[in-house]
């Protein structure tokens, strides 16, 4: 498996090639082309954050920070609600026993 590198960049594509290899990798479609959040493939509360700063989705412009103390401040998509399961994941996250791991792009 190929490892990844603290503050490389990585592509899409990259970041699907190691994680889920034996998938087919589609630009703009799908998990791994075009989505934000994705599950890491084999497990149950690992996750993956792909986060684009400045973007725009249907005239929602999403709040994105890093401050100086490293602390990223994140918005969901507007139609996620506090009740999906995954939104629990994250709030209920153990870094103990599961990783969300973040790529961001600017």
């Amino acid at each position: 498996m190929k490892e990844l590198v603290r503050y490389e960049k990585y592509s899409r594509k990259d970041i699907h090639d190691v994680f889920s290899p034996d998938t087919n990798f589609t630009p703009q479609t799908g998990s791994w082309g075009l989505h934000g959040i994705i599950r890491v493939p084999g497990t149950q509360h690992d996750y993956i954050f792909l986060v684009t700063y400045g973007k725009k989705q249907s005239g929602h412009e999403f709040d994105e920070n890093i401050d100086e103390n490293g602390i990223l401040t994140w918005q969901s998509q507007p139609s996620q609600t506090l009740n999906e399961s995954r939104i629990i994941d994250f709030i209920n996250h153990d870094y103990l026993k599961n990783n969300i791991i973040i790529y961001i792009y600017f």
